[in-house]
């Protein structure tokens, strides 16, 4: 015999504010209102002595409307199941008080009425069916074969009992399968919903919903089978054209023009899916945005910003596609914004200065100066020239608000080096002796996620889709920081690296080691292979070429241009790459920062001397520039968006332009940043605010 508490009144009163399954009073007002009853669930399947409680809903005419309202509960067979007032069904008899429920001798089916008390024609019912104790269920093999999105499959599962009696009724020995005539209707559930959905009217027929992978069980009066892994077939070939010429080739379009791209999305059952969910991806939402567009099985791009161009593709990760499977990223192609580019503002800062002075380019004057609460030891502004971020040697990071001119701080995480921005502008990857942060600057006060096991990062770069923060600390594993689960995942790969860069298309991952750079699948990172090694000396640093044509590195003197040619959709992709180098011709000091330009077709190496090299990648040149006034290079310099210039700070105090195109020093800019006794230091922090 099975105890429940003593139910507290005769009828059932719903306050439905609280979504409501509650025994009490109502006014005769709010009862009268009443029209309409539901009882939810519509079916239950118990074992003999179970109770399961009822929620029933009173509504008002309109069917929507919940109000308070009295009513009755009533059973077509007591001896099967029985219902107290505060619809706690019995699979047996309730006594008296409802409080023992004695379980039914026998199996069968029984109707649960509610009545409105003032409306005795609303009525809701709930059909109850009492079987033998279920003690095992068992989920049948689903089978390994995928099923495409759309697709149906109907699901089953058998209930077992262990009890040698319950068998020995049935006319066998334990354990032994309870008659699946007897027993109801099964429940199935999937582990994510979002990969498959359940009927809600034929239970255990599913339908694939979006490519992935989930696991389904099977569950009846409380008791759960095993999950079995069920897929719905992953995409597993990928095409993006221009809409409107059909083909991969450079687009251009206007300022607030747009552009429609098409995808062909195709699963590993040859499928071709009427409306995948990808993603469309913009290497520089700067100057062009990406979004789905509302036809199906395409992509919007619209020009934000003239003069400058940006790598777009399609791709189909997770957790939105190919859910718990592997990615797959289609070509790349480039668009440019046509257009005179609106001429920067350029933010100087100093390692020595509590000063920031913002210089507009376009009436060569200076701005308001910024005061720092903290000396500076790097920053780097995000490319839509809307927030930046500032390290300090010691003190709290800074962020600053570009469009407010203020600087506010982040207490928590003092002493940290600025990495990193992501390509949409929200996060940065900073490192300090404690670990490794990624800080959101979209929010406002700005969010950290921290993993401080993973060890202080050296360098770092984020996925072009802003998902994914890659970063190394120097030894042989890669970590990558899931953006959306702010989990950090870690890869050994064999061997140390010092940087990691990430192919343009977000595909490959590369990896800076003695002796070689290494390409490895962002398919199949967990099993650290290398789909590609190209030889290489000693690369100190690497960077990543927007259009998608592979990376470069800086290897003592040389610059190494690793270019990629060919990467297939499988997984691991097959690569086409070869390495090209070029000379840095710099006649004194050692190379040290390297920036490529938003076009990717020129990278810029400065040194600790008065030269730095302008390398022209597509003709495997370079051109060493000197800079006027018998400078040296100080600090850390930045490219403008129209991929015409490079602002790097000088040791005569002021920052040199430095004409990408002509490779010269076209002219010297005066800023006035002043140390703690009001002697003016050199600009050794640069960065490029877009307009």
């Amino acid at each position: 015999m099975r105890r429940f508490p003593v139910s507290v009144a005769s009828f059932c009163s719903f306050v439905l504010i609280l979504a409501l399954s509650a025994c009490g009073g109502s006014s005769d007002s709010n009862a009268t209102a009443a029209a309409s009853l539901t009882i939810t669930p519509t079916s239950v399947s118990l074992s003999k002595g179970a109770i399961f409680k009822l929620t029933t809903t009173a509504f008002q005419k309109d069917g929507t409307t919940p109000v308070l309202a009295d009513f009755t509960y009533a059973s077509s067979n007591n001896n099967i199941a029985s219902v107290s007032a505060a619809g706690d069904v019995c699979a047996g008899k309730w006594d008296a008080n409802f409080i023992v429920c004695t379980p039914a001798t026998t199996t069968g089916t029984a109707t649960i009425t509610a009545t409105l008390t003032k409306l005795p024609t609303a009525t809701a019912t709930t059909t109850v069916t009492v079987h033998e104790k279920v003690d095992r269920v068992t989920l049948n093999p689903i089978g390994s074969a995928c099923i495409s999105s759309g697709q149906t499959q109907v699901l089953t599962a058998v209930a077992e009992s262990t009890n040698p009696t319950v068998c020995a009724s049935l006319g066998t020995t334990a354990p032994c399968t309870i008659p699946a005539a007897t027993l109801g209707q099964f429940t199935f559930t999937a582990n994510d919903p979002s990969v498959i959905t359940l009927s809600t009217t034929t239970p255990g027929t599913i339908t694939a919903a979006s490519p992935g992978l989930t696991k389904v069980f099977a569950s009846i009066s409380g008791v759960n089978s095993s999950a079995q892994p069920l897929t719905v077939c992953p995409i597993t070939q990928l095409s993006y054209k221009n809409a409107t010429t059909n083909d991969t080739a450079p687009f251009t379009i206007a300022k607030a023009a747009t552009q429609t791209m098409n995808v062909v999305a195709i699963d590993s059952a040859g499928v071709t899916l009427t409306n995948p969910p990808v993603n469309y991806v913009s290497g520089n939402v700067y100057g062009m945005t990406a979004a789905p567009s509302t036809t199906a099985s395409a992509g919007v791009m619209t020009a934000a910003n003239s003069g400058t161009s940006a790598f777009t593709y399609a791709e189909c990760a997770p957790p939105t596609c190919n859910k718990n499977l592997t990615p797959i990223f289609s070509q790349g192609i480039v668009g440019t914004v046509s257009g005179a580019y609106n001429a920067p503002t350029i933010y100087a800062a100093s390692t020595k200065s509590l000063n920031l002075i913002p210089f507009d380019t376009a009436t060569s004057t200076a701005g308001a100066t910024i005061t720092l609460p903290y000396l500076p030891n790097s920053f780097l502004m995000n490319h839509q020239g809307t927030k930046a971020v500032l390290g300090s040697d010691s003190n709290p990071t800074m962020i600053l608000d570009v469009t407010a001119g203020t600087v506010s701080t982040f207490a928590t995480i003092t002493g940290a080096k600025v990495l990193s921005i992501s390509p949409d502008g929200n996060f940065a990857l900073i490192s300090n002796s404690t670990g490794t942060f990624v800080i959101n600057m979209a929010t406002s006060p700005a969010t950290s996620t921290v993993n401080t096991a993973t060890g202080v990062a050296i360098q770092g770069q984020f996925s072009p889709d802003s998902r994914f923060a890659y970063f190394t600390t120097g030894g042989p594993t890669l970590f990558v920081l899931d953006l959306n689960s702010a989990v950090t995942l870690t890869y050994p790969q064999g061997s140390n690296f010092v940087d990691v860069s990430v192919l343009a298309n977000g595909s490959l991952v590369y990896l800076a080691t003695a002796g070689a750079i290494k390409a490895t699948p962002t398919c199949d990172l967990q099993n650290g292979g290398i789909v590609d090694s190209q030889a290489v000396t000693s690369p100190t640093t690497m960077a990543t070429l927007p259009n998608g044509a592979g990376v470069v590195a800086i290897d003592g003197t040389t610059l190494k241009y690793v270019h990629n040619t060919a990467t297939t959709q499988a997984c691991p992709p097959a690569v086409t790459e070869s390495t090209i180098p070029i000379p840095l011709n710099l006649s004194s000091g050692t190379p040290k920062q390297l920036i490529v330009d938003y076009a990717g077709n020129q990278a810029v190496v400065t040194g600790t001397g008065n030269q730095l090299s302008v390398v022209t990648l597509t003709a495997g040149t370079s051109k060493a520039v000197t800079l006027g006034a018998s400078a040296n290079v100080s600090g850390i310099g930045d490219v403008s968006a129209d991929s015409a210039f490079f602002y790097i700070g000088g040791t005569d105090n002021t920052i040199h332009k430095i004409d990408l195109g002509s490779g010269t020093d076209a002219s010297q800019i005066a800023i006035a940043l002043k140390d703690a006794n009001a002697a003016t230091v050199a600009p050794d922090l640069v960065a490029v605010r877009n307009k």
